[in-house]
């Protein structure tokens, strides 16, 4: 078994959500990609938001305790993903994938050079009216990341 951990980033602006055609795959799919050698989940979804749409991101987390919590010298309280999932890519190959829900304050996209160029921002009724172009797990978290954001205000 190959198995291989990454992150999706579900980005928000201004209750639309980015989703991007993914190079290899040819579907709809937030940004995201592999996590690099010692790198945190948090830092490869900032990462590849910036590779993948040129766009800096903060991240949501669902940790309360986080600016009640006093941190030691050995101990960092992490950026939890709101989801995390295991996927088959194909037989033997699997994603553990942590799934982060982030908000931009542009819309302004300037994808990588080898990046797909194809983005779009989506909003609520613009998801379902693709919802039958979209895998079942994509269109709801990209529901669900809309709506969590906006509860955030």
């Amino acid at each position: 078994m190959d198995r291989h951990y990454t992150v999706s980033v579900y980005i928000v602006h201004k209750n639309k959500v980015l989703l991007h055609k993914h190079k290899k795959a040819e579907i709809l799919l937030p940004v995201g990609g592999h996590i690099e050698e010692n790198e945190l989940p948090e830092e490869a979804a900032v990462r590849e938001a910036f590779e993948e749409a040129g766009i800096s991101v903060k991240l949501h987390d669902l940790n309360t305790l986080r600016d009640k919590y006093v941190d030691t010298e050995r101990e960092k309280m992490l950026i939890n993903p709101m989801h995390m999932v295991l996927g088959e890519i194909e037989q033997g190959h699997e994603h553990i994938d942590f799934v982060f829900y982030a908000e931009s304050e542009s819309n302004k996209l300037f994808p990588g050079k080898e990046e797909s160029n194809i983005l779009k921002w989506y909003s609520e009724s613009e998801l379902d009216d693709i919802k039958n172009e979209l895998l079942d797990d994509i269109y709801l978290m990209a529901k669900e990341a809309i709506k969590y954001i906006k509860r955030k205000y």
